[in-house]
């Protein structure tokens, strides 16, 4: 997979995920998780990407400001207000 189709796949999976504008803590883990799990295939299968893993981070931040997905989150009370869930 070469960077284009990198970015590109990662792009259209963020997309889709809030293609309805509804933003909740699940999707949000979603979207961190695939994200860095991306970047992990990438690093394992030894590329070498044009983007660096920071510029991969920064295109998941901004599309997280740019989608509003940061106003959602302090909207909530920020990331402390996430709500952790006990298997008990």
């Amino acid at each position: 997979m070469v960077n284009g189709q990198l970015s590109t796949l990662l792009y259209m999976m963020l997309v889709r995920l809030f293609s309805d504008r509804l933003i909740n803590w699940g999707r949000i883990i979603v979207l961190l998780c695939f994200g860095y799990r991306v970047i992990l295939a990438a690093v394992k299968q030894g590329l070498r990407l044009h983007l660096t893993i920071a510029q991969l981070v920064q295109f998941v931040v901004q599309f997280v400001i740019r989608e509003h997905i940061a106003r959602w989150v302090a909207a909530q009370g920020g990331w402390v207000s996430f709500p952790f869930y006990s298997a008990s």
